[in-house]
């Protein structure tokens, strides 16, 4: 089943099953977690993980000698350890992918549980990471957050080890966005909660507002999404939501929605999925993205012992009556923007005094280059380095329909999606 209906599936089946949990005549507290934590899991067990050899299980989290707090619900990979008489299990951090917190409601009180019991596998996660250092085992990927970092500044992100040379902001943001990438992804899930978008957005908003600059208070410990009632408050660190940089706020990494919370929990399990197990997921048609608000920019700042965070949040009033999607499509481009593109795919990157440039620039009337290209350095489809032009490195596709040009990264396959329905 493709990732939209089966969204839209789960969503039917939650809010049933939601109805009859929230009127079930029971006080006792524990059985009550107990019925939404089950809940969780047949919605997870419906999402068919299991066909990419995931498991849906609660238990604990072991790092060497170390373990978790008792966590909701797990998504795994492998064999774990049953506690004897028990349907929990042990499992090592690096054979799990998302760690789930349930709450019956989730309002200020049980978000700042959550964010704090979900901050457990945070530690946990860098425990490990220490660990496989000290023994010379560490080995990681930072392709995706190279990616993000790429969408976010416009360059090439550098070897990791070479991190440090970068500007402190780039360096910090860089670091954020790999240890998102190593770390499970954290959910908190309440099934009632906050009656609109606006009063989640404040609510989290009040989590940082009192704690800028204490420790458990960076971009990394936010959970990946946090979702009350029909709402969600979600990180755009590029897994796969991306964020923004704007100069003069900077790091546009929180966001808010109001789409169907069961695709966005969805899109983030299948893409740790593929990032974890090397697996390619057919969502089906989708052509569609969530519309997210921005809630919150931060910028790295230098304090006296260490470095931390300035954030501004959002509270601006969100637009009425918009839609929960918007229909994706590839950038249009001119004729002469084509042709620039296929003058640097085949001499190579450019500056802006190279002959062939200036040749260009002569026979196309183009009088400021960089201006005439703004679209495709916004679409990351180029690179401008210190005056510099080149082609972005991901896979691009350029084609012609209907007499237009039309250009995109073919790196999720969306592109071809796009023209297949040209083709029909």
């Amino acid at each position: 089943m493709k990732m939209h209906v089966l969204s839209e599936l789960l969503k039917k089946i939650s809010d049933r099953e939601k109805a009859i949990l929230n009127n079930f005549p029971i006080e006792h507290a524990p059985t009550i977690g107990k019925m939404y934590e089950g809940l969780t899991k047949q919605l997870l067990k419906e999402s068919k993980l299991d066909e990419y050899g995931v498991n849906v299980v609660s238990g604990f989290i072991q790092v060497s000698g170390e373990r978790s707090g008792q966590i909701d619900c797990m998504i795994v990979v492998g064999n774990g350890s049953r506690i004897p008489h028990t349907d929990d299990f042990v499992y090592p951090i690096d054979q799990v992918l998302a760690v789930i917190e349930v709450k019956k409601n989730l309002f200020a009180t049980e978000m700042s549980e959550a964010y704090h019991h979900l901050n457990d596998t945070l530690r946990l996660s860098r425990l490990a990471y220490k660990h496989q250092e000290d023994e010379k085992t560490l080995q990681f990927s930072t392709a995706r957050p190279a990616l993000e970092y790429l969408d976010l500044f416009g360059e090439v992100a550098p070897h990791y080890d070479e991190n440090h040379l970068l500007p402190l902001h780039k360096r910090v943001i860089y670091h954020a966005l790999v240890r998102d990438s190593l770390t499970p992804v954290r959910i908190a899930i309440g099934y009632n909660g906050y009656r609109s978008e606006e009063g989640f957005r404040r609510g989290v908003g009040g989590l940082y507002n009192n704690n800028a600059n204490k420790e458990g208070y960076g971009v990394i410990n936010m959970p990946n999404l946090m979702i009350s009632d029909g709402f969600s408050i979600v990180k755009t660190t590029g897994l796969p939501y991306r964020g923004f940089w704007d100069e003069k706020g900077g790091w546009g990494w929180l966001a808010s929605s109001s789409s169907n919370p069961l695709l966005l929990i969805l899109e983030l399990l299948y893409d740790r999925i593929e990032l974890a197990l090397n697996v390619e997921i057919d969502r089906g048609p989708d052509l569609e993205d969530e519309v997210l608000y921005p809630l919150m920019l931060a910028r790295p700042v230098q304090l006296e012992q260490q470095v931390g965070w300035s954030y501004g949040i959002i509270t601006a009033p969100l637009p009425k009556d918009e839609p929960r999607s918007r229909e994706w499509a590839p950038l249009e481009i001119s004729e002469y923007q084509k042709l620039l593109l296929d003058l640097l795919h085949a001499e190579g990157e450019l500056s802006g005094d190279d002959p062939s440039l200036v040749r260009f620039k002569s026979i196309h009337a183009v009088a400021d280059v960089y201006e005439f290209v703004r679209p495709l350095l916004d679409a990351r489809l180029l690179l401008n380095s210190k005056g510099t032009l080149s082609i972005a490195p991901v896979e691009i596709l350029i084609v012609s329909v209907a007499g237009k040009w039309y250009c995109a990264s073919e790196k999720d396959g969306r592109f071809q999606q796009w023209l297949a329905r040209f083709a029909q």
